[in-house]
């Protein structure tokens, strides 16, 4: 099944008699599980074509399409998610964030995905490649091996369909660059599209399919066993025979001086534009380590205000058992005050009752008093001279 279509592509650079054209109409296509290497001298096009790819330079002419998207249709926020979903990246310097932890390194691609999980995600990949005990490891306390295992779990991290290298052993020795082909060996049986840029011929054993590329075209395609390391190459038109043999010497010297000139331009040119996107990428990767560490910090200082909020909350919840408690015992109290007050009244009542039946009893005493005869005051012997007076 076809993932890779590349469809007449070209790229130049410049207009007029500077103009350079890094690749000429250049056609094929990558099907799903291959293991592709792209191969050719400094400044053959492999280099730009693999940024075309890489959906990080627009052709001047053509079409790529994957997995049947028109990759330069779409919109630079749009491709952009395309390579987020689509792409994995190994570079030749690795660039792996100095700063960074192994872990925190492949961590870094999952920051703009929807994807969960992304510590325990990392953690799996970077055990796949063998680095279980590293995980906190800076990249100075690193073999070159091992950060170059590093750089291939951070391009696996979020599961893309086809792997981009661009010379991934170029910078390493002899014993760390096999190690790194044969964990892309053991990718590729595993089902994974891969696409190495190299001009190492060392690099091509085992590998599925090379396609060499030689002045910006398509010299060979082939199965890896049936490649060769001289392509061939179409013969120079005739020179006429009426043109002595030095003189035909000095025109061919002339035209390879004249090819030399241009291709070592044309190499300077592709420099240049390798450097700028690798310089882009780094910029994206250093973009993307800041936001994951100001969003640690975020997660760090929204666990802190998570857990004085819960204090608060404890607090706030003892508090509201205090009051509850001091609003029972003010009930309690009020009760009392009610209860000894009605005491107080019924008291009040029973002598204010006791002293009204007294006045009542003493008016009762005074009005019988009134009833009764009073008695003479005057002494008995005024009586009894009365009596004499009588006789």
């Amino acid at each position: 099944m076809i993932l890779i279509s590349v469809n007449e592509i070209s790229k130049h650079y410049g207009e007029g008699e500077g103009r350079v054209n890094a690749l000429r109409k250049v056609s094929f296509e990558i099907n799903h599980g291959e293991f592709v290497a792209i191969i050719g001298p400094s400044g053959s096009g492999k280099s730009t074509l693999l940024s075309i790819l890489g959906a990080m330079n627009p052709p001047s002419d053509g079409i790529l399409e994957v997995d049947g998207i028109d990759v330069y249709k779409l919109t630079q926020e749009r491709r952009a998610d395309f390579r987020r979903e689509y792409l994995g990246f190994v570079f030749q310097q690795l660039q792996l964030v100095p700063y960074l932890t192994a872990l925190e390194n492949v961590m870094l691609p999952l920051v703009v995905t929807d994807l969960k999980n992304h510590e325990e995600r990392a953690i799996q990949v970077l055990e796949k490649m063998g680095l279980s005990s590293k995980l906190n490891k800076l990249p100075s306390e690193l073999s070159g091996g091992e950060q170059s295992r590093v750089a291939i779990a951070r391009a696996l991290v979020n599961n893309p369909p086809i792997i981009l290298a661009d010379e991934p052993v170029g910078s390493l020795d002899t014993k760390t660059g096999a190690e790194v082909l044969r964990l892309f060996h053991e990718l590729h049986k595993e089902g994974q599209t891969i696409i190495m840029v190299t001009h190492n011929p060392e690099s091509l054993e085992n590998v599925g399919r090379i396609v060499q590329i030689k002045d910006g075209m398509i010299f060979s395609d082939s199965t890896g066993a049936d490649f060769r390391v001289e392509p061939k190459i179409k013969s120079e038109p005739p020179v006429k025979e009426e043109i002595g043999i030095e003189k035909e010497s000095e025109v061919r010297r002339q035209k390879t001086e004249d090819r030399k000139e241009e291709w070592e331009k044309l190499e300077g040119e592709v420099e240049k534009l390798d450097s700028k996107v690798k310089n882009e990428e780094g910029e994206i990767i250093s973009e993307s380590a800041r936001t994951a560490e100001f969003r640690r910090k975020l997660e760090e200082e929204l666990m802190e205000l998570e857990d004085e909020v819960d204090e608060l909350k404890t607090d706030f919840k003892k508090e509201e058992k205090e009051i509850a408690a001091e609003k029972n015992k003010e009930a309690e109290f009020r009760k009392r005050l009610e209860r000894e007050l009605r005491e107080l009244e019924d008291e009040v009542k029973l002598k204010r009752g006791e002293r009204k039946r007294r006045k009542i009893r003493k008016l009762e005493d005074i009005k019988t008093a009134k009833k009764i005869k009073p008695v003479s005051l005057r002494p008995k012997h005024h009586l009894k001279r009365n009596a004499r007076d009588l006789d």
